[in-house]
């Protein structure tokens, strides 16, 4: 504060010199005026801190002149000094506010000073009240502009009854109070009672989608949710611990239904720490700034465990961040090469044109991508496809360069061996002795080889510009040959079709065609012309050998009747002659019957064979009992096997067996391996046995005879053919039985196996279906049949 002004109004000269001199030595500024008049003259520019105001002037009284500075607008303090001693006047002033009134009797000096000091303490008292006032004023209404205009929520709250309520609680028993609240929610509950809202901000009433303050506060229940109550409590434990500030993360709900993540700081203004009245708390919505955050997060994320190399650098080219694969791929840890330069990665491959060109792009805004070779850590080099722009701030301007690097390597080697590739496949193409074509979806001829030009007789130029229907023989054929609906499947394509060349010839050619993974198609085709003409001679071939079958057929069903009806009277006058000649020429007789029966047995086998290859022999199936059929026609060679001292053994199950079958067919397979066994048997035993086994029936007849050499028995079953041959075979025959007995097996429907070792003896087996279902009553019809068939048999074997 300045020097303290005191105006003197006084029309005794003798007293303003007097009281000039006593307040100037007390440091006061000292004005004068003698009259009312001079006194109001220059009032406001020389604006005194304090009056001393005569009572009675020349012009006016002192009451006159306070009432003309009220009218102006000055409410000056003063002091009153009169020369009477009226307590009315004094009195009077006092109540107008006159600080003192002062006596001009002895004691006048003295008490002027003492006077003039309280005044001038309590003017600067009054001062300071009034600037502490003011700086009050001032700072309540710059808190209100805060409150009204801050972008956050605030809530301000009055805690004094919250205060005096936990202060009545005696808390010397208690030794855990968050413990104690969550076992005692009902003051928790009387506490929420206790609060009184003072007043929210605008952004509050924005934040919870408020029309007003009344409508907030009417339906506080729809924003309070269970983080509200919880946040509260912990409001109470920072009172009681004494602090001053609380913050929590929190989810709030607003009165449109919506909800949003907030950060809550409830904190205790200055002043206020004793009371509570004033406890203030702040709302930021940081609803956004999450979904940015996790926005970030999952942008950090993709950053750090992307399959691709990311470098960040300031403008000046500097690194800033890498993330995990640059490692793995360079070899360079982050801590290595932040605050260095990309240039660490060069390999001295790339021209400095190149790098000036990549600066020139990115410096301008522009992104740059190229491939290029950069060198590893351990020196090892690198295939590197690079993709690098400018990041830019909030106003546009470029801070940083940000680089997403692939390692191609692996894509490198594989191009280099897929062109390597292709060069040996153009090679083949070119080389193969096959024509290859290449066409578009329409039959446009794109590729073509050598061959495919010197087979057509076509020069590659004009079978460029050619479709491949072009030359194929006729447009029927053509569609035929190459159509791409044939290939829809995937499945290659063969067709066969005559191919019309330059010189108007045709070839014979085979087409094989397939899609491309491109959608294009390919075709290998081949001239054909030599193997078409080898074709139509074996045709011819085959035509001759049916008709030669034929000849055969008709020749030997002629010689059955010119060669068996001859016989068949020789042998019976033979057997005649032997029984009525003397006795040395019945023995010759004997002979002649024989040799006549062997001939006529081979006649037979050959027409036989012939009647099975030309399909003339039919068998007559009907359900039959294998199990006698077998015991019969066993029984019917059992002569043979005495003659040469052979045990004949038949086996079969205890149960019936029955088939669908011809029985003639089965006696004549039966016939032929038995009596084959017996032939070729000079000692031990012939064993026929029955066996029926998941619905087929199994027959084998094995012996113990001389057995059949490796070499032989890949034939044993052929025309003709026998192991012992020449004038020196041990055994007669034609070689047709077995070829015949198969034939019959196969007649079945059945198969045959043999087995057999050398000097041990040999076991054929055959097969066929058994009934399909359970054992079934043979019908008298077909018994009689059966016991016709095994009657003719016998007579037969008699004959």
């Amino acid at each position: 504060m300045g020097q303290t002004k005191i105006l003197i109004v006084e029309d005794d000269e003798g007293i303003v010199l007097l009281a000039e001199r006593l307040l100037r030595d007390q440091g006061f500024e000292v004005l004068s005026a003698y009259t009312g008049a001079e006194a109001l003259a220059g009032m406001e520019a020389r604006r005194p801190d304090l009056l001393l105001i005569d009572y009675a002037l020349p012009d006016m009284n002192a009451q006159t002149l306070l009432d003309h500075l009220h009218g102006r607008g000055l409410s000056l303090p003063f002091i009153i000094t009169t020369g009477q001693g009226d307590e009315r006047i004094a009195v009077d002033f006092m109540k107008r506010g006159a600080l003192d009134y002062v006596v001009k009797d002895e004691n006048f000096w003295e008490f002027l000073s003492a006077s003039v000091t309280r005044a001038i303490e309590q003017i600067e008292t009054a001062n300071r009240l009034k600037k502490a006032e003011a700086a009050l004023r001032e700072s309540e209404e710059h808190f209100r502009s805060l409150f009204e205009n801050s972008p956050a929520a605030i809530w301000e709250f009055d805690y004094s009854r919250v205060k005096k309520y936990l202060d009545s609680i005696d808390f010397r028993s208690i030794e855990d109070f968050a413990a104690f609240l969550d076992a005692n929610p009902v003051h928790v509950k009387k506490c929420v009672g206790l609060v009184r809202i003072r007043g929210v901000n605008r952004a509050t009433l924005k934040l919870f989608h408020a029309q007003n303050t009344m409508t907030l506060f009417k339906q506080l229940d729809r924003i309070v949710t269970r983080a509200t109550y919880q946040t509260f409590k912990e409001g109470l434990l920072t009172i009681h611990r004494g602090e001053k500030l609380l913050e929590n993360e929190m989810e709030v709900r607003t009165l449109a239904g919506s909800r949003r993540d907030v950060v809550v700081r409830w904190s205790i203004p200055p002043g206020f720490e004793h009371t509570l009245s004033r406890v203030l708390m702040t709302v930021d919505d940081i609803t956004e700034r999450k979904l940015t955050d996790e926005a970030l997060r999952k942008l950090s994320s993709a950053v750090e465990q992307s399959a691709n190399i990311v470098i960040i650098t300031n403008t000046s080219g500097d690194i800033e961040y890498v993330n995990p694969k640059f490692t793995e791929v360079t070899g360079f840890a982050m801590e290595e090469v932040v605050g260095r330069n990309p240039r660490i990665l060069k390999s001295g491959q790339q021209s400095s044109e190149m790098y000036r060109q990549l600066w020139a792009t990115i410096k301008a805004g522009g992104v740059w991508q190229a491939e290029l070779i950069n060198k590893k850590r351990n020196g090892e080099l690198y295939w590197s496809s690079q993709v690098i722009s400018p990041i830019r701030n909030a106003n546009g301007v470029i801070t940083h360069y940000v680089a997403v690097e692939e390692d191609i390597s692996e894509r490198k080697l594989a191009e280099a061996a897929l062109k390597q590739s292709e060069v040996r496949y153009r090679s083949l193409v070119e080389q193969a002795s096959d024509g290859i074509v290449v066409t578009n979806s329409r039959g446009d001829i794109e590729e073509i080889n050598t061959y495919g030009c010197d087979i057509s007789g076509y020069n590659r130029s004009e079978l460029l510009q050619m479709n491949i229907r072009d030359f194929i023989h006729s447009a029927a054929d053509g569609d035929k040959a190459w159509r791409l609906e044939d290939l829809r499947s995937g499945s290659t394509l063969m067709r066969e079709f005559r191919l019309i060349r330059k010189d108007g010839t045709a070839l014979a050619v085979e087409l094989n065609a397939k899609l491309l993974p491109d959608g294009r198609m390919q075709g290998i085709f081949r001239d054909i012309t030599k193997r078409k003409a080898y074709e139509a001679g074996l045709i011819e071939a085959k035509e001759n050998a049916e008709e030669m079958a034929r000849l055969k057929s008709a020749f030997l069903a002629n010689i059955s009747h010119e060669l068996r009806t001859p016989l068949s009277g020789i042998n019976g006058f033979a057997s005649i002659l032997s029984k009525e000649v003397p006795e040395e020429q019945s023995e010759l007789a004997e002979l002649i019957v024989q040799s006549g029966q062997r001939l006529l047995n081979s006649l037979n086998s050959v027409l036989d064979l012939t009647m099975i290859d030309s399909g003339n022999l039919k068998l007559e199936k009907y359900l039959h009992d294998v199990k006698g059929e077998v015991i019969e026609s066993v029984r019917l060679l059992q002569p043979l096997a005495e003659e040469k001292n052979l045990q004949l053994v038949v086996k079969t199950p205890e149960h019936q067996v029955q088939a669908e079958l011809d029985p003639n067919c089965l006696h004549r397979i039966l016939n032929n391996l038995v009596a084959n066994a017996i032939k070729f048997t000079e000692s031990g035993a012939v064993t026929v046995e029955l066996q029926e086994q998941r619905g087929r029936v199994f027959v084998s007849v094995s012996d113990t005879g001389i057995g059949i050499s490796p070499e032989f028995m890949p034939h044993i079953f052929s025309e003709f053919k026998q192991e012992s041959t020449g004038l020196t075979r041990s055994h007669e025959g034609v070689g047709l039985g077995l070829a015949i007995t198969r034939r019959l097996v196969e007649l079945m429907d059945g198969t045959i196996q043999v087995e057999s070792e050398k000097g041990k003896g040999t076991t054929f087996t055959f097969d066929f279906a058994g009934s399909r279902g359970a054992a079934e009553e043979v019908k008298p019809a077909r018994v009689a049949k059966a016991t016709e068939t095994r009657m003719r048999r016998h007579l037969h074997s008699l004959a």
